[in-house]
């Protein structure tokens, strides 16, 4: 490698850091707080006739969509947290965005969906490995084929939500909330609940066809004495999004 030796001056570059940092606090101040969330202004009232925008500036522009917080836009940039700033602030003085008039509903209702999906994980994960668990303790490796056999119903369908949840060694919420972000919103939560509802119901009656009514009906109670805790912890959740009674029914082979 070439080695270009330069001459630097520590004083001036001390200074040129002071510098930055207080003018970056200034502007961290003036932000607003890093929860909120931003769009751009539908009609800006512009205090001159032109406005020269940088790279980071454009970076920062095309990273306001309505939903992500001021934290996330920060972070996200190719350009330092800095650079972020600096942009955010001018494009906020010049009008160019504003807080998103019903951001904080939004935000609620995406934490709801949050506690929503980690519930159905939680019911169908546990469920299924009950179910796996059984299987395999009556019909051994035969048991366990059956298990990851996919339904045809579900084959497919979210190939990756029936990984999880059908995980040997486990998933997370966290991998299946990411993975149920992927499905359209529209009809993101039916998707889900009928993947979760088939796939349970199969197992279950893989358990009465394959062992016997008896060992399955015996499973079904464990899982729901297990299950009840958590349902009564999301009552409210469970039964605004009617999950306790399609769970009850996928548990019953239905």
């Amino acid at each position: 490698a070439t080695h270009i030796p330069v001459e630097l001056n520590s004083l001036n570059v001390m200074m040129e850091g002071a510098r930055r940092f207080d003018e970056y606090m200034e502007i961290a101040h003036s932000l607003p707080d890093g929860e909120k969330v931003l769009r751009l202004t539908p009609s800006p009232q512009l205090d001159r006739e032109e406005i020269t925008l940088t790279a980071e500036d454009v970076e920062v522009l095309s990273a306001i969509n309505g939903e992500r917080s001021i934290n996330d836009i920060l972070v996200s940039g190719s350009h330092g947290e800095y650079a972020a700033s600096k942009a955010l602030h001018k494009l906020l003085q010049n009008h160019l965005l504003e807080e998103c008039p019903d951001a904080a509903e939004r935000v609620s209702r995406r934490s709801e969906e949050f506690q929503l999906y980690d519930l159905v994980y939680r019911l169908y994960s546990h469920s299924l490995g009950s179910v796996h668990k059984v299987l395999t303790e009556y019909l051994g490796a035969h048991g366990d084929r059956i298990f990851f056999t996919v339904p045809p119903e579900c084959a497919d369908n979210h190939a990756e939500l029936v990984g999880i949840l059908t995980a040997a060694s486990g998933g997370s919420e966290a991998e299946f909330r990411e993975a149920v972000k992927r499905i359209a919103d529209p009809i993101r939560l039916h998707r889900v609940l009928d993947l979760a509802n088939r796939l349970l119901a199969d197992k279950v009656m893989a358990l009465r066809d394959l062992i016997s009514p008896h060992v399955a009906g015996q499973v079904r109670a464990a899982i729901q004495k297990d299950v009840t805790f958590l349902l009564a912890q999301k009552r409210d959740l469970a039964e605004r999004y009617d999950i306790a009674l399609e769970f009850r029914r996928a548990l019953m082979g239905a």
